[in-house]
């Protein structure tokens, strides 16, 4: 079992590693953090958002799968979480659904807590290790830039 501590390290572990084109490592490495007993809703979104560079199907199941899916502030997490997963599979119909559902949640889907940081150098270095088309990386930063709320004085 990992201690409870260190599960965001190895959820960043596995960014790091995609990052360095280690996959499989990644991937093992998030299998490991989801057996080890996963329950609190960070870690699971910390999670979800990590398979997104490895593996956006996962990214799928996991929400899925959570109770998150309902609640007005964990639903707009979700929700983003899957437009970004279905834009990454070209699967255009859940994007809108999603799409369209955070938006009626207007305001409440922008949460300030969530920084987007490991999924932005994802779209930094996913053209140059040929994860990403050009194309499909201005998608998804318009997408997260749509959701996020600037932080004043802080890097965007």
């Amino acid at each position: 079992d990992l201690d409870p501590k260190l599960r965001k390290a190895h959820v960043l572990y596995a960014h790091v590693l995609c990052a360095l084109g280690d996959n499989q490592t990644a991937l093992d490495e998030l299998r490991q953090t989801m057996e080890s007993g996963i329950t609190d809703a960070g870690d699971i979104f910390d999670a979800a958002e990590a398979y997104l560079v490895v593996d956006p199907r996962e990214t799928l199941r996991i929400l899925d799968r959570t109770k998150y899916g309902t609640h007005r502030r964990r639903g707009s997490h979700v929700l983003l979480l899957k437009a970004l997963a279905a834009e990454l599979l070209g699967e255009g119909e859940l994007k809108s659904v999603s799409m369209r559902s955070l938006e009626e949640l207007g305001v409440a889907g922008k949460e300030p807590d969530w920084s987007f940081s490991e999924l932005k150098e994802f779209l930094e270095w996913g053209v140059a290790r040929g994860r990403l088309t050009e194309e499909k990386r201005t998608t998804l930063k318009e997408m997260i830039a749509h959701f996020e709320i600037p932080n004043p004085g802080g890097p965007r």
